[in-house]
């Protein structure tokens, strides 16, 4: 998305002839074309939050971006969303994204263009990030952990902010500690109560389904137990009067079994006053979070660059988006797949060009995600 200002026909003609040289291919900082600027990635900057990353292109006033990313709490079963195939992974509770882009970054722009590039950068997350994210269930199908993620666009110097914005997402929630959960259930009955077999669901209430205690003393009737049918879920479904069951869930992604609308959850003390503290992610999924390649397509060439400057970006203003991410059940990173493409700019590209197109992005995408996980680690 080009809102820049604009350059003489002398000045795009000078850039495009240097870019398009067969033998000796000139940019104006003397990088090659497959060259970026240096890139700083820091993570951890915002105490206060879950997950956070710094990432500057170019060094000092280069293209900054920093994100932080909060856990809330959601109930999927309030917005209706605890069993919507159909709009499985782009769920509302998977993560919540909100983008600043400050006016110090594109300090030609007014408020309505600010406010239009704030939209397009949320679409490109919302898109091409969040559906790849894994779910942070606490009580799933019903309570999980929303991402809360807060993107700050701090300076632009280039039309590289694709390419930061992803590398920062990718770095913040490498970063994100997810605090473990437990589950608490109780069950309550005074001594004349009979306690049916909940595997057959006969005694509850025919609209609320299996998994409920009968009787009316305590808690009796009100907490829906764990679902499911093996030997060990029903004993735990049966087994305490008036007494707490804990079950540990990882809050990576991953549950042991299927809540109910009513259960009820508590931090996982992990000793030393780390209540609440958390876990990372599990390491394949934080490996092969998405990144992002922007291939700036030279007119009237095959050739294309890359991390275009403010002025290349206008003299060249066709580039392709290409957004690559792996999941692995390795501690590796995987084969690369495609999970999203977007042409921009004023010229066409030729559609025969995008198999090696895609190719060569995906190349690059490989050396960007090996190099950028070393330090993520």
């Amino acid at each position: 998305m080009s809102l820049l200002p604009l350059l003489s026909p002398a000045e795009r003609s000078y850039i495009r002839t240097g870019l398009a040289d067969p033998k000796t291919p000139t940019r104006l900082d003397n990088r090659k074309l497959d060259g970026f600027r240096s890139v700083q990635i820091s993570q951890g900057d915002a105490p206060q939050a879950n997950g956070s990353s710094r990432v500057v292109l170019g060094g000092k006033g280069g293209t900054e971006v920093m994100v932080g990313i909060k856990l809330e709490v959601v109930d999927a079963a309030e917005i209706g969303e605890e069993a919507d195939e159909e709009r499985q992974g782009k769920e509302s509770w998977r993560a919540s994204v909100e983008v600043d882009v400050t006016p110090q970054a594109y300090p030609h722009l007014q408020s309505q263009g600010l406010n239009a590039l704030s939209s397009y950068f949320v679409n490109l997350i919302t898109d091409h990030f969040v559906p790849y994210l894994p779910p942070l269930a606490i009580l799933p199908p019903y309570k999980y952990f929303q991402p809360q993620v807060h993107v700050s666009i701090l300076s632009s110097t280039s039309a590289s902010v694709p390419f930061v914005l992803f590398l920062a997402l990718r770095a913040a929630f490498s970063n994100l500690h997810v605090p473990v959960t437990k589950y608490v259930g109780y069950e309550g009955a005074t001594s004349g109560d009979t306690i049916p077999d909940n595997s057959t669901g006969t005694g509850a209430d025919d609209d609320m389904g299996a998994g409920f205690v009968g009787g009316d003393a305590g808690l009796t009737g009100a907490v829906r137990a764990p679902r499911g049918n093996t030997a060990a879920q029903k004993k735990a479904r049966r087994g305490g009067k008036g007494k707490e069951r804990q079950m540990k869930i990882t809050g990576k992604g991953r549950a042991e079994y299927v809540a109910g609308p009513g259960d009820d959850w508590d931090l996982e003390d992990l000793g030393g006053g780390d209540e609440g503290e958390g876990e990372l992610m599990e390491r394949s999924v934080r490996l092969g979070l998405p990144a992002c390649v922007t291939l700036n397509l030279i007119p009237d060439t095959e050739k294309y660059f890359l991390d275009a400057s403010r002025q290349e970006e206008i003299a060249c203003p066709s580039r392709l988006h290409l957004f690559f991410s792996s999941r692995t059940s390795t501690s590796s990173l995987g084969e690369l797949k495609v999970c999203g493409l977007r042409i921009e700019g004023g010229e066409p590209i030729d559609l025969g060009r995008l198999p090696g197109l895609l190719l060569e992005g995906k190349r690059i995408a490989m050396e960007i995600m090996n190099d950028t996980n070393k330090v993520m680690e």
